[in-house]
């Protein structure tokens, strides 16, 4: 589903962005197929993919006839990122389906980083 600053854009006034944001279900067994779909069009390594899959983490691809990154936030396993994950909304975007993160989690997932980062701030 798509999040950060281009989700943000669904809701509100759109601000210049850089990179694309979304939170993707992928499973390991799911690397090779994800890899493949995207690989004539994006720098991708499957290594640091595999790796992002199996810790649940972020990892990005970059379009190279463009230069635009697209960051990819593998779902975590606790309920409250499932459940963000179902209550995402389908939204016609350019004359596409694409899902996007509701309003609301939008909302809670920038507070959640806001005090993680600033958090890991005060620790420096």
């Amino acid at each position: 589903m798509l999040s950060g600053s281009a989700a943000l854009s669904v809701y509100a006034e759109p601000r210049m962005s850089r990179d694309l944001d979304f939170v993707v279900d992928l499973g390991g067994f799911q690397v090779p197929r994800f890899v493949q779909a995207f690989e004539k069009d994006f720098y991708l390594d499957e290594v640091v993919v595999r790796e992002a899959v199996r810790a649940r983490d972020l990892f990005n691809i970059v379009h190279e006839a463009s230069g635009w990154k697209v960051d990819l936030v593998v779902t975590k396993d606790d309920p409250y990122r499932q459940l963000e994950l179902s209550r995402r909304v389908i939204v016609d975007l350019a004359h596409a389906k694409v899902p996007v993160v509701s309003r609301e989690d939008l909302i809670l997932t920038k507070l959640w980083w806001s005090k993680t980062r600033n958090d890991a701030c005060v620790r420096c």
